[in-house]
């Protein structure tokens, strides 16, 4: 069989300029775009609206974690120009926010794209340390 190599990670949303909510009495967080230029508005091929959060994904080598890569904040040239960003002051919008871990295994579908998740993967369940009431 083939091997297959992809990467999992997360993205923490609270490294982004944020404010905890509640609303109708669900917790999130709301995400201003003024506060955050690595966020930008564009219209799809479908003619859709969209809103994407900018990234950079990097090798980190050696991570102490075992991570291999590190995603960054990316904030493109038009919103540097729009928030009046000088490239001396980039750093300070371009955090970093997460990362990922490059797995190997065995592909069971010799390299064909698969709608939904693969038949092996478990079930997602809510981790034991979530804490809700945070």
């Amino acid at each position: 069989m083939a091997k297959r190599t992809t990467l999992r990670g997360s993205v923490s949303l609270t490294s982004l300029e944020h404010e905890t909510i509640i609303r109708n009495g669900q917790k999130g967080i709301f995400i201003p775009v003024e506060k955050n230029p690595a966020i930008f508005f564009k219209v799809g091929n479908d003619g859709k609206k969209v809103i994407n959060l900018d990234i950079e994904v990097s090798p980190s080598p050696q991570n102490q974690y075992g991570n291999s890569h590190y995603i960054r904040l990316n904030v493109g040239k038009e919103n540097r120009q729009k928030y009046n960003i000088p490239n001396d002051k980039l750093r300070e919008y371009t955090p970093i926010v997460g990362n990922l871990k490059q797995f190997e295994f065995e592909d069971k579908n010799g390299g064909q794209q698969v709608q939904g998740a693969p038949e092996d993967m478990p079930e997602a369940t809510m981790p034991k340390e979530f804490d809700p009431t945070w």
